[in-house]
Parts: structure tokens; sequence; C-alpha cells
């Protein structure tokens, strides 16, 4: 039984109406069949860009972004969300590099100090070690007492 108000098709218990879609057959299905599979492509070309887009993007091009649709719709929020993102995560390997510069040359200062400190020390230490010799030679040349 359908209903022709509603276009659907009733079953013997009229609480629970089905849809009164029947699968079709015959010389229009081909047709049918290649007309959704281009439409779908189309529908599905601004997906592939923006697919294309975000897989070009790497480690070394975060600057770039993935480009938006006109339309203001669930696709333009995702490519919106997407830049977000990079955006997020351009951010956090700029934070990343200026720290390491940082680090690094807070390191240098003080590794130079105490560089410049060891040499100065190994200087006076060589100088030291030629006065030591120096001294045990002069101690050497001194006539000793007889022994009693």
């Amino acid at each position: 039984m359908q209903s022709s108000a509603t276009g659907l098709r009733m079953r013997s218990n009229p609480a629970r109406p089905t849809m009164g879609l029947a699968s079709r057959s015959g010389p229009a299905a081909p047709g049918e069949g290649a007309a959704g599979w281009w439409w779908s492509g189309r529908v599905l070309e601004p997906v592939r860009a923006l697919q294309k887009a975000a897989e070009a993007i790497d480690a070394g091009a975060l600057h770039r972004r993935v480009p938006l649709p006109e339309a203001e719709d669930e696709l333009r929020r995702l490519g919106e969300v997407l830049n977000a993102m990079l955006a997020r995560i351009e951010s956090g390997f700029l934070q990343s590099r200026r720290f390491t510069a940082d680090a690094s040359h807070e390191l240098r200062t003080p590794l130079t100090i105490m560089s410049g400190e060891l040499d100065g020390e190994l200087r006076l230490a060589e100088q030291s070690a030629s006065d030591v010799t120096e001294f045990v030679l002069k101690l050497k040349r001194v006539p000793t007492a007889p022994s009693c």
C-alpha cells in the first residue's frame, strides 16, 4: 500500500512506514551509474584539491596554507581548521628553534670563559713547573755540608 501524499509505501503495520525506492534495472541503469560516477567526481574535486595542498606542506614549508574554497560550507571550515592547525605547528617549530639558538648561545659564553681560565691556569702550571725545575737544579748546585 502506498500513500500518494507522502510517497511512502506502508507495510502491514501502518506505524512503520518504509521508503518506496525500488531498484531499477534496464537500459537506464548504466547511464545513471556513469552520471553518478561523473557527478561524485565533480563533487569531490575540492576535497582532492584540499588534500593535495595539505600533502604538499612539510616541515620545511610550514608557512604555506591550504587554499580556501569560496563557498561558505563545511569544506571551507575544514580548510580554516587545517590552516589554524598549521599556524600552531609553525609557531611551535619557531619557538623550538628560538629556544635552541638561545640555549646554544647561553652555553657558549660560560664554556668560552672556562676555556680561557683553563688556558691561563695551564700557562701558570707550565711556569710553575719550570720554576720548580729551576729551583731543584739550584738546590743540586748548592754544596752540601760534610756529614758528621
